[in-house]
């Protein structure tokens, strides 16, 4: 029924990062040791023999953090493939509590007679084996796309410093992107802004100065807004909660992920678990430039499935407080009852705060309810503060009196 032995997947996954911790715990006492070397020998040889040594010893990081990457791939697959595996065994036990038979993923009723029943159960069934090899693609183009990238220590593409500053592969990005129109109009629209990122896979603009500011904002977006067309909009929104926000503030317009192109694509969660990791590593990043800042992740739909995704994994997400906007759920646990539960009972950092809200005219609402929903129970249940707002699923910026929410939540922490 599925193609992929979870089983068999994960095993790889342990023993690839196994393996890479190995190379990093050799690569210290290595680097100890050129440490140790350094303080007695000098001379031309000396100097020679170091930048080789450094060079093998950079090439081996490099590979083993290739390898953990390609763990985590494999283990946040194994992670997807088990929902479906539920979910196909929910289906399955309630197909055989109606009488009918499955075998080989095909439903049988064994009565003979007209069941509605089947075709649906039967719709169910192939819709899981047509997620289970997408996700079996989307893990094999993610290792493969690993192959040809080349880990960065310091994160060399993403640079507070703006244009002036960006590697020659992003300037070959930029060219490309420009030709289409893109960061001209973005350009045009906010002289002020800094493009710290320009790839096929997105962009990502910051306005304010990341390093001295005291209050960090990144914004996360959802459907369709890894099309390049809507960039200029998402970065327009982020210009909003920038101008509204103190002078000491930075904002991000994080557009770095390929979330779905439309909504009949938008049940699909492998593309938020793939953002989820990049969002993790973008927030270490603004976390290198600026250790001081009080930093805010403010998510609209989709986009908030890559926001608290990594806030629930063991390396956790580098925040104070996640504000869900407009959300189709936090794949949180289901919730029989219905009662409200603390945020530290979802999220890895008890000292996080969550903050949910939504607008009365929002139909993304119908999607969930406090006990259940498709991408698991309102997230309202589990929040610190949960606000509703006048408007509908596009009003939680543009509405002034919605704004003003929004800033009120991130200026907060100025006020303790």
């Amino acid at each position: 029924m599925f193609p992929i032995n979870t089983i068999a997947v994960e095993r790889w996954a342990k023993k690839l990062a196994e393996d890479a911790e190995f190379i990093l715990h050799v690569h210290g006492a290595l680097q100890q040791s050129w440490n140790n070397f350094a303080l007695e020998a000098t001379g031309d040889a000396f100097d020679k023999a170091l930048t080789r040594g450094i060079g093998y010893s950079v090439d081996s990081v490099a590979y083993a953090r290739l390898m953990k990457q390609a763990s985590d791939t494999l283990y946040e697959t194994v992670k997807a493939q088990l929902d479906l595996e539920a979910h196909y065994e929910h289906v399955k036990n309630a197909a055989i509590a109606e009488g009918l038979e499955i075998i080989d993923g095909v439903v049988h009723d064994k009565s003979q007679s007209f069941n509605p029943l089947v075709q649906l159960i039967q719709a169910k069934l192939d819709s899981f084996r047509v997620q289970a090899e997408l996700l079996d693609k989307a893990c094999h183009d993610e290792i493969i796309r690993l192959t040809y990238c080349t880990p960065q220590e310091k994160h060399e593409d993403l640079l507070p410093g703006g244009d002036d500053n960006l590697s020659l592969k992003n300037l070959d990005h930029i060219r490309r992107a420009e030709q289409q129109g893109v960061l001209a109009e973005i350009r045009r629209q906010h002289p002020d802004a800094k493009i710290l990122k320009a790839s096929d896979e997105g962009i990502i603009v910051s306005f304010g100065d990341l390093e001295n500011a005291d209050l960090i904002t990144t914004m996360t977006f959802g459907v369709g807004s890894g099309e390049q067309e809507n960039w200029p909009g998402h970065v327009s929104d982020a210009a909003k909660i920038h101008k509204d926000l103190p002078k000491n503030a930075a904002v991000i317009a994080w557009l770095d992920y390929k979330p779905p192109a439309t909504i009949a694509e938008a049940t699909d969660t492998m593309p938020a678990q793939l953002g989820a990791t990049k969002l993790a590593e973008f927030q270490k990043f603004v976390h290198e430039t600026n250790p001081a800042a009080y930093k805010t992740v403010l998510a609209h739909s989709y986009g908030t499935l890559p926001a608290v995704i990594p806030a629930r994994r063991p390396d956790g997400l580098i925040a104070n407080k996640i504000i869900m906007l407009g959300s189709p759920g936090g794949l949180f646990p289901t919730n029989p009852g219905g009662q409200p539960k603390d945020a530290s009972t979802v999220l890895q950092n008890p000292d996080q705060e969550l903050v949910v809200i939504d607008a009365d005219r929002d139909p993304i609402g119908l999607l969930h309810d406090n006990e259940s929903g498709i991408f698991g129970p309102d997230p309202k249940i589990y929040a610190d503060e949960s606000y509703r707002v006048s408007g509908g699923h596009s009003d939680f910026i543009g509405s002034e009196d919605n704004r003003k929410i929004l800033i009120d939540e991130i200026t907060e922490a100025l006020a303790k």
